[in-house]
């Protein structure tokens, strides 16, 4: 955990905003088809989780160590270099899901 607490956190930042901010043409429209193919898949709206993950669905983790928190299912980041895709396995439905993408 961060030293303040988690940054990634669920918010109501706008998705279509977000994507608008990145300049290459064919990542943001890899983007935005993205939205269209992770919302078919989980069944879940995009959210924002943080400042830069766009995630669907979310599940409650607990380490042993008592460290807990919430975190998107499924998800992506358009990065610098490339886009990175998130699937949380050991969530619900996360097999599935990662079959499906």
């Amino acid at each position: 955990m961060a030293k303040y607490g988690l940054k990634t956190k669920l918010n109501d930042a706008s998705i279509v905003k977000f994507l608008n901010t990145i300049e290459d043409e064919t990542k943001r429209n890899d983007c935005f088809r993205l939205v269209d193919i992770m919302k078919s898949v989980t069944k879940e709206e995009s959210k924002m989780w943080g400042g830069n993950i766009v995630g669907f669905g979310n599940y409650h983790y607990k380490y042993d160590n008592g460290h807990e928190g919430d975190m998107c299912i499924a998800g992506f980041a358009p990065r610098k270099q490339n886009i990175t895709v998130y699937v949380m396995l050991g969530s619900a439905g996360s097999a599935s899901i990662l079959k499906d993408l």
